[in-house]
């Protein structure tokens, strides 16, 4: 009894490892697949030689103006301007871009109204929003698709402009140029002089959203991501 016994048991248990085994193989296949997909997937921008550091400059030293004079910020904007000038000067750096929020990390959203588009009454639209240094598409290898990029017009001082992406003016502008047309945020009416490719800000897994552009001298804050 003992003997039928210990066999059934050595039955049961390799019964169990063989369970357990072919379970393990089926997950590495799924993640393998998962991978194998994702390998293939567009980001809508090129990471390869990319380099990127994140930085937070300390309130004590960069107060945030009073919200009647934003975006008059020149502590910071004189910052990025120096920061772009070194990080230029670094041997082997072919180019730089500086960024609100890191490439392929989510945005922030804000609401915003679109020239001539109509919504409920009592609802907003919102959409994700970054800020640009001129050069960043040709760094990143976001394709500018219509219109110009940000140059050394787009200042504080200067009239206020946007670029957005491709999902944007499909949703906000369906058949239509949307270059020369005008979105507000943050109450003020900015003029889309370009669109630009999509990115996957959240996620390989997830569709690239609508996203807009404004350029980081219009929209200056204290954390922003070296490219």
């Amino acid at each position: 009894a003992t003997a039928i016994g210990g066999e059934a048991a050595r039955r049961i248990l390799v019964s169990v490892q063989v369970a357990v085994a072919m379970t393990l193989l089926l997950g590495v296949g799924v993640l393998l697949r998962s991978y194998i997909h994702l390998a293939h997937v567009d980001p809508g921008l090129r990471a390869e030689g990319v380099a990127t550091v994140s930085l937070d400059l300390p309130p004590s030293d960069y107060p945030m103006p009073p919200l009647d004079q934003y975006p008059r910020w020149p502590e910071v904007v004189q910052f990025m301007d120096k920061l772009i000038e070194r990080a230029r000067a670094i041997p082997g750096a072919q180019s730089v871009a500086l960024t609100q929020h890191a490439p392929l990390a989510p945005a922030w959203t804000t609401s915003l109204e679109v020239e001539g588009r109509s919504v409920p009454e009592g609802t907003h639209e919102e959409i994700q929003l970054n800020g640009f240094s001129p050069g960043s598409l040709a760094t990143l290898g976001i394709p500018l698709l219509a219109g110009r990029d940000f140059d050394a017009r787009d200042r504080a001082d200067s009239a206020k402009v946007l670029l957005i992406n491709a999902a944007a003016a499909q949703r906000y502008f369906p058949g239509q140029d949307p270059v020369g047309r005008r979105i507000r945020f943050w109450g003020t009416w900015r003029e889309v002089v370009g669109v630009v490719g999509d990115v996957r800000s959240d996620g390989l897994t997830e569709p690239a959203q609508p996203m807009l552009h404004a350029p980081l001298a219009q929209m200056p804050m204290s954390s922003m991501t070296l490219s």
